[in-house]
């Protein structure tokens, strides 16, 4: 039902208050997906330092856990939820101008709701 439906994301944005790696980026019906790290990029990027693969494995990895921390408390508060991961580069963007909305692409996007 639509009540149950809502208290379902409810219980999400309650559980995301405590994910500072996590961000809800789209809604469709009971389908959440989110998505992060969102990180600024370093002044003088090197996608081949040591420090710059460890610092997106960490991010990777943080977001990863709250993720798992969501599912966690999903399914003790008695909502069944699943989980689909995929990890890489994502463009997020507001589209529209009637009604704007924000959305997220990317190949990983694309594996992550199959």
């Amino acid at each position: 039902t639509s009540a149950a439906i809502a208290e379902a994301h409810a219980a999400v944005d309650a559980v995301l208050r405590h994910c500072p790696n996590l961000s809800r980026v789209k809604t469709r019906g009971r389908r959440i997906t989110l998505a992060g790290p969102f990180n600024s990029p370093p002044e003088q990027p090197s996608s081949h330092s040591a420090d710059a693969v460890r610092a997106v494995a960490e991010g990777s990895a943080a977001a990863i856990a709250d993720a798992l921390f969501v599912l966690g408390a999903l399914a003790h508060l008695g909502f069944s939820a699943t989980a689909n991961i995929a990890s890489g580069p994502a463009v997020g963007a507001v589209l529209g101008s009637e009604r704007p909305g924000y959305d997220v692409f990317g190949a990983p996007v694309d594996a992550a709701n199959r």
